[in-house]
């Protein structure tokens, strides 16, 4: 009896390894890299200019969106959203209010929805300080 318990719970451990391998795995096949010409917010936190690299952490939306260069990175959760059919390209699409810029979308190429963040407190005061209901322009900047 204790031979089969032993067993059981080897086998169980292997799943457990093997779940976070592929969830590890995952992650990798998510990321984007870009390069962002402008300092921007995601939720209340201000990101500096250059490289980027976004990394879908788990499957309920949460991402991770890390500097290449200074090591700066914040952490959001966001809710799908879904095209007219497959992305052409992979993207990061940002609202523009004035010189405030907030990283608004996040687009995979050939996926039919992609991530939305939603609208931080900063962005709503900063729109509504405008008097703007949308955003001056919406920016696209091209990931690989």
């Amino acid at each position: 009896m204790k031979k089969q318990s032993l067993v059981l719970f080897s086998i169980s451990s292997l799943f457990v390894i093997l779940g976070v391998a592929a969830l590890h795995a995952q992650t990798f096949d998510h990321e984007i890299r870009a390069n962002v010409p402008f300092r921007f917010m995601v939720g209340n936190q201000t990101l500096p200019t250059g490289a980027y690299r976004v990394t879908r952490i788990d499957d309920q939306g949460v991402l991770l969106i890390k500097s290449s260069d200074s090591g700066t990175s914040a952490i959001v959760n966001t809710h799908a959203t879904s095209f007219k059919g497959p992305q052409n390209d992979t993207a990061l699409l940002f609202n523009r209010y004035g010189d405030h810029y907030f990283l608004s979308q996040v687009w995979t190429v050939g996926e039919v929805s992609g991530e939305q963040l939603p609208k931080s407190k900063m962005e709503r005061e900063v729109a509504m300080a405008r008097n703007a209901a949308q955003p001056d322009e919406q920016i696209l900047i091209a990931g690989l």
